[in-house]
């Protein structure tokens, strides 16, 4: 007898959680419904093999970083980084053993009449790189007011990279102005991006 079961967990919003805590507190609940789901309804005097792929949308990171961070002493700055250090969740059991893909989407909300480069690295315990994504992002008064949406995805060859994480930084690249503008100390415009993971599962036993 073969029983698959398929399960959904979506829209999980925990963006008021410091970033490891939002991890924390939807993949202990993720490590919940595997538990459940795997000793549920199963008929113990036959042979059963019981697949459980739950997948997870969770709120990741924001960081808004205003045009005057890109100036010091009147001089524009090269870039501007944001990290997340110390995450812990990737250790979690549930996620080592059964973590085989990951979707990661980013909105970039661009109000300076500038453009950047957005790179995000991802950077195991010992600051080496495991990932690097980069991400062009044009002037405000090129785009529309709507976000830019962009995707990095980790699939079952390299999901370990994502795994071994402990440091994710977003480095804000400012390109030179095209105009010979330059920004100043009381610019209060701002870039801002916003992210979710969606993460997918998959444990398989056989009784």
């Amino acid at each position: 007898m073969s029983y698959n079961s398929v399960l959904y967990l979506t829209n999980i919003q925990l963006t008021r959680l410091p970033f490891s805590m939002r991890f924390y507190s939807s993949f202990l609940l993720l490590s919940l419904l595997l538990v459940t789901s795997c000793i549920s309804d199963v008929d113990f005097d036959q042979s059963t093999d019981v697949i459980i792929e739950p997948v997870t949308e969770v709120s990741l990171v924001f960081t808004d970083v205003e045009a005057s961070r890109f100036v010091d002493n009147g001089a524009e700055l090269q870039s501007v980084t944001d990290a997340v250090d110390n995450i812990e969740i990737f250790t979690n059991e549930v996620v080592v053993d059964y973590l085989v893909r990951a979707d990661l989407f980013f909105e970039v909300t661009n109000q300076i009449d500038r453009a950047f480069e957005v790179n995000t690295i991802f950077l195991d315990d010992n600051d080496q790189l495991l990932r690097a994504s980069q991400f062009s992002i044009d002037p405000q008064s090129s785009i529309t007011s709507q976000p830019l949406l962009f995707t990095i995805e980790f699939d079952e060859n390299n999901i370990n990279s994502l795994i071994e994480t402990k440091t994710i930084r977003f480095q804000f690249q400012l390109l030179p102005s095209t105009d010979g503008s330059t920004l100043t100390e009381n610019d209060t415009e701002t870039i801002s991006l916003d992210s979710k993971g969606v993460f997918y599962f998959r444990a398989e036993t056989t009784e």
